[in-house]
């Protein structure tokens, strides 16, 4: 499987699996206090099974808000997310220490550059 690169002060190497791996952990608990509901846009699944393998493939999902209101999540928005995550923290992006509070935090800037709750 083909490794995702992110531009930060190194090179920032990703697997689909660390991809897919950040959006399940967001849309399994680190953002349920704020989004309602996640859609596949126009069911796009680019040969993903499940909503958290669309990303790392090229798809894109719709976070929904309580106002019905919602934000479209594409790899490079999470791209910048993650990139920004990595800037504001200043330590080692290790994401087998993440939990469901930093997959909050970057999807968040990823959809509204900014942490808009919590």
């Amino acid at each position: 499987m083909e490794d995702i690169h992110i531009k930060i002060q190194k090179d920032l190497s990703l697997s689909k699996d660390d991809i897919d791996n950040i959006v399940a952990g967001a849309l399994e608990g680190g953002i349920t206090y704020w989004c309602t509901k996640a859609k596949v846009v126009n069911k796009e699944y680019k040969g993903g099974e499940f909503t958290n393998s669309v990303v790392s493939r090229g798809g894109s999902i719709e976070l929904y808000e309580d106002d019905g209101s919602f934000k479209v999540l594409d790899l490079e928005k999470l791209k910048k997310g993650i990139k920004t995550y990595y800037e504001t923290n200043k330590r080692p992006f290790d994401i087998d220490d993440m939990d469901a509070d930093d997959y909050d935090v970057i999807i968040q800037l990823a959809v509204f550059d900014e942490v808009v709750y919590g």
